[in-house]
C-alpha cells in the first residue's frame, strides 16, 4: 500500500509556545506537517524558495515585520488557501478580509477554537474529493461559472 504524501500546512506566527502547541495539534492529523515561521521576513525567503507545495495556512494578522496583516494578501497571492487566525477582533477589519477570499477568520480564543482550525483543515482535504454541480435556467449566470 502507498502512503499518501504530506500536506504540507504553513503556519505564520510569532509566538514560539502558540506555534508549538498549533504544531502538535495540526500534525496530530495524520497527512499535516507544519512549516512555521514567525516574520513576514522569513516568509518571504520561505515561499522565494518554492520548495513545498503549501495545502493551506495559518495566519497571524499581527506581526512584528507586519502590524497590518500584509501577510494575508502575500500568501493569497502565493494561491495557498488561508485561514486567519488572530486575536485581532475587528469587525470592518474582518469583513474585509473575507473578501479577500480566506477560508475563516477566527479569533484566537481558546482551546476550541484551534479543534475548529483542526476541523476547518480536515473538511478542506474532505473537499478535494467533492465535485458540485451547478445547474441555473440564465445564461448569463450560466457563464460566470
Amino acid at each position: 500500500m502507498t502512503q499518501t504524501p504530506n500536506k504540507y500546512i504553513l503556519v505564520v506566527e510569532d509566538s514560539q509556545m502558540f506555534t508549538r502547541m498549533l504544531t502538535r495539534k495540526i500534525e496530530s492529523v495524520d497527512q499535516f506537517e507544519v512549516i512555521a515561521v514567525a516574520s513576514f521576513n522569513e516568509l518571504k525567503l520561505l515561499l522565494a524558495e518554492n520548495r513545498h507545495t503549501f495545502f493551506a495556512s495559518l495566519l497571524d494578522v499581527n506581526l512584528p515585520d507586519a502590524p497590518n496583516g500584509e501577510v494575508i494578501d502575500y500568501v493569497l497571492d502565493h494561491n495557498i488557501p488561508s485561514i486567519v487566525f488572530t486575536g485581532k477582533l475587528d469587525q470592518l477589519f474582518r469583513d474585509n478580509i473575507y473578501k479577500k477570499g480566506v477560508v475563516d477568520y477566527i479569533l484566537k480564543e481558546g482551546p476550541a477554537n484551534v479543534e475548529y482550525v483542526i476541523s476547518l483543515l480536515k473538511q478542506l482535504l474532505r473537499n478535494q474529493t467533492k465535485t458540485i454541480l451547478i445547474v441555473d435556467d440564465s445564461k448569463i449566470c450560466s457563464r460566470l461559472y
